[in-house]
């Protein structure tokens, strides 16, 4: 959970809580947000929580409407596709600094953490994976040595997650081509291979992000 600065105002500290009530699913998308009820359940004055849902309508997160105030945001096909877009080339960036950055002790970690979702794989066991998945992800995060870009790409991830109502690790073939992208990732980082580790990032979460398009067709 993200936790707000010592520094942080009573609009930007209720901004920081509602955005995670918002990525954790407990307000759904489209649900209408009542700047009194919303100052009940923080225990706090209306003007600060008006403030923080504007802070919230410029990323995104809030739709404001004229004369029927503001609620969850909603966010369309396209663009939920241009985001998952975005997610890729970053991904990707981040693959390439990680492969030029990471000693040896943290590829051997990368690839420990690869390694150990193989077991998962083989079980089917789709939740160990799920963990997995973003263990390996953040091993490259922290290898990439830049956390502006890791922060970008994670707030995109948990955009993303807002609006999926199905799981495309559920797809029992997708864990394992998943893990087979994860391996040819290590691989290039291993070697410091920047270019092939870009490409790689880029083509996995490309192929993660059309089994997500699928769903989205199927659910329409």
């Amino acid at each position: 959970m993200m936790q707000p600065k010592e520094t942080a105002t009573p609009p930007e500290m209720l901004r920081e809580r509602i955005a995670e009530s918002i990525f954790a699913g407990q307000r759904k998308p489209g649900e209408p947000l009542d700047d009194r009820m919303l100052s009940q359940r923080y225990q706090t004055s209306r003007t600060p929580v008006r403030e923080a849902l504007l802070q919230l309508a410029g990323q995104g997160l809030v739709d404001v409407v004229p004369r029927s105030g503001m609620s969850v945001a909603r966010l369309d096909h396209r663009e939920l596709i241009s985001m998952m877009e975005m997610t890729a080339e970053l991904e990707g960036v981040a693959a390439r600094l990680a492969a030029r950055r990471m000693n040896g002790d943290a590829r051997r970690r990368l690839q420990a953490v690869h390694l150990s979702n193989g077991p998962h794989v083989e079980r089917n066991d789709v939740d160990a994976y799920r963990l997995g998945n973003t263990a390996f992800h953040e091993a490259i995060y922290a290898g990439c040595a830049n956390e502006l870009l890791a922060r970008q790409i994670r707030d995109l991830r948990r955009r993303v997650a807002m609006y999926r109502h199905d799981d495309v690790f559920e797809n029992p073939q997708r864990p394992r081509v998943s893990h087979g992208e994860h391996g040819e990732i290590c691989e290039a980082i291993a070697a410091g291979d920047g270019d092939r580790a870009q490409k790689a990032a880029i083509a996995h979460i490309t192929s993660g992000g059309a089994a997500f398009v699928d769903l989205l067709m199927l659910s329409r």
